[in-house]
């Protein structure tokens, strides 16, 4: 059953940049805080893209009572941290502006009691406010001609550790061509050995899926930075809602698995992300997904309910068990790996693989630390990619995958239909694969098996015939030859000639229960919409047919001739414009057309008048092909 939140509603009937916070939420009763939290984020979202973000006053004012809730609280202040931020603000100048804001309406004491911010305030509480970084703006060390190598252009997103920024590398940059990159800038002195680490850990990262480090280093002015490869793209969350169809099973196996090899080359690096999630993946503009750390914080294109339900608080909804309770475990390569089982559960449901909200994810991750209930899963989704979800997300560390390129390899066996060892171990699996992987050499088998059977059969007949009239012959003969023991002799070859007959009896019940397997074989006759099985189809009824083992039985022969146009018309029948040439269409066409005609079919006109219209219009330079069908259509 899907839950209606009322005030979500409401604010449907107002434009992006005009929603009231006062009118959507009056009369709000303080049992409905969770749903004015989450009516507060989605109105958030759609004020910031309209250029337009929520001001803490706007909250105070219009739902004072509310306020006194602390989950409210936490999700105002968060609200106007981001619009802050988004805006150019470092965290330093946004949190100083909220408490100005703020100060008619709430106490120092009460706003630094909120969960959101109550780690800044370490580090802010005995420092002087950032200036506004006014954009664009130089940054950097000086180039040769004294001016800064980077222009910043645009904030890209901020978090906890720093702010990133759309900027201009001077030094590689071309007339009409700039070159774009990604700048990092940490926003306190504590974080420059950090930032130095991380740029020199990542620049040892060599891999197409993750955006490369270009430099690091130590501004003019004192702050620490890490410059990254520019990716003009998407964020995966926008990528996926901005479709317009849903991702095949198959393409988000080839999504993930790309991920995971990214992931793996880190790890090989000594990096490990610890905070994958869809905002910080980008999908490039052709389509290859590339790891990154845009996703710091809220963006104008992120996902609204990522950004909504968990706010700054987003990686919870990827975050592994022992990531969450901290301790050595929560540094170690398994928690990417988790989050890429994360990403797979995201990418084939919808649904966050740690519940839907922050609470939901909270207790979630509590109970899973605990051995608590595994995650059901849908009915929709494959049984053997299900189990490869269930073995990523496992809360049990010797149950998880032990890399990810151990993922990575289990799902290209899933995508190339190739047996996966723990997973499919037994005979009939194993078989099925092989006949998904090689449907033609299993086709040409059965075929080819067919024709010896029948071949042998046909052959042993033909010499019981000749043996039994061989008997036939040596019988007259003898009584001829001697009216003594004529009686005698006769029994005996009589015996014989009993014999014979008993076998050509019991070869033809078999002869004729091969018939029946044959006629049973051009009943279930399945093409698949394959066009190499529907031409294997039609080759075995005309080579079965046209052999010499019906010349007894021409109505069956006929038959199994005529099946051949049932095959072609059912084949005919899955080519659309979408999947097939005009070309191979009008073929198609020209073959049944012939085949009725020789039967007196008018359906034979319909087809041929079908192919004269496609050599028409796509081929019409073709008069040899033209003509071929008048002459077919004359006769």
């Amino acid at each position: 059953m899907m839950i209606v939140n009322r005030f979500v509603e409401l604010a449907q009937n107002f434009q992006d940049h005009e929603i009231p916070i006062d009118r959507v939420f009056r009369g709000a009763e303080f049992s409905e805080s969770d749903s004015v939290v989450e009516a507060m984020y989605v109105i958030a979202d759609r004020r910031a893209k309209s250029g337009k973000p929520v001001l803490i006053s706007e909250i105070t004012d219009g739902i004072p009572e509310l306020v006194e809730n602390q989950s409210v609280l936490d999700a105002a202040i968060d609200i106007c941290l981001d619009g802050l931020i988004s805006k150019g603000h470092t965290q330093d100048s946004a949190y100083d502006i909220l408490l100005q804001s703020t100060a008619s309406v709430l106490k120092k004491v009460d706003l630094e009691e909120s969960a959101d911010i109550s780690a800044f305030i370490e580090h802010s509480a005995i420092k002087a406010p950032r200036q506004v970084r006014q954009l664009p703006a130089g940054f950097g060390i000086k180039d040769m001609d004294g001016r800064m190598r980077y222009e910043l252009r645009r904030v890209l997103g901020s978090g906890s550790h720093g702010t990133m920024y759309e900027g201009v590398d001077r030094v590689f940059a071309e007339d009409g061509h700039p070159s774009l990159v990604a700048v990092k800038i940490a926003h306190d002195e504590v974080d420059e050995q950090r930032s130095k680490l991380e740029g020199a850990r990542a620049r040892r990262v060599r891999h197409k899926n993750v955006a490369r480090v270009h430099d690091c280093g130590i501004a003019v002015n004192g702050e620490s930075y890490v410059t990254y490869e520019y990716i003009d793209g998407l964020p995966l969350d926008s990528w996926v809602k901005n479709r317009q169809r849903p991702l095949s099973l198959d393409e988000v196996c080839l999504i993930v698995g790309k991920l995971a090899d990214g992931v793996q080359a880190a790890h090989n690096a000594g990096v490990i992300h610890r905070d994958l999630k869809p905002s910080n993946i980008l999908m490039s503009r052709d389509n290859e997904p590339i790891i990154t750390d845009f996703g710091i914080a809220h963006t104008s294109t992120s996902d609204p309910r990522l950004c909504s339900f968990y706010g700054t608080r987003g990686s919870l909804a990827f975050m592994a068990p022992e990531q969450y309770h901290g301790g050595t475990d929560g540094v170690m390569p398994s928690v990417d790996t988790y989050a890429l089982g994360g990403l797979l559960y995201w990418l084939l449901t919808g649904k966050f693989p740690n519940g839907e909200t922050v609470s939901d994810a909270l207790t979630r991750l509590e109970i899973r630390n605990e051995g608590g209930e595994e995650r059901p899963y849908g009915p929709h989704i494959d049984q053997r990619i299900g189990r490869i979800v269930e073995r990523a997300l496992s809360a049990n560390l010797s149950d998880r995958y032990n890399s990810a390129a151990s993922l990575a390899l289990d799902l290209d066996s899933y995508l190339v239909k190739r047996p996966i060892p723990w997973l499919d171990n037994t005979w009939m699996i194993k078989s099925s694969l092989f006949a998904k992987r090689n449907p033609m050499t299993v086709v040409l088998y059965l075929v080819f098996t067919g024709l010896i059977g029948v071949s042998a059969a046909a052959w042993v007949s033909s010499k019981s015939q000749i043996r039994l009239e061989q008997n036939q012959s040596a019988a007259a003969l003898v009584v001829q030859q001697t009216e003594s023991k004529a009686v005698l002799e006769q029994e005996r070859l009589n015996s014989q000639i009993e014999l014979e007959q008993d076998r050509v009896r019991q070869l033809s019940e078999r002869n004729l229960m091969a018939k029946n397997m044959l006629v049973a074989w051009s009943r279930a006759a399945d093409n698949r919409n394959d066009e190499v099985l529907a031409t294997a189809n039609l080759l075995f009824l005309y080579t079965v047919s046209t052999s010499g083992f019906l010349d007894g039985d021409p109505e069956m022969a006929d038959k199994l001739l005529n099946q051949r146009v049932q095959i072609a018309e059912e084949y005919l029948a899955t080519l659309t414009p979408l999947n097939s040439s005009p070309i191979k269409r009008a073929q198609w066409h020209e073959m049944l057309g012939a085949w009725y005609l020789e039967q007196g079919e008018v359906q034979g006109v319909l087809h041929l008048d079908e192919a004269k219209a496609l050599v028409g219009t796509f081929a019409p330079e073709d008069t040899i092909w033209m003509n071929r069908l008048s002459e077919l259509g004359s006769k």
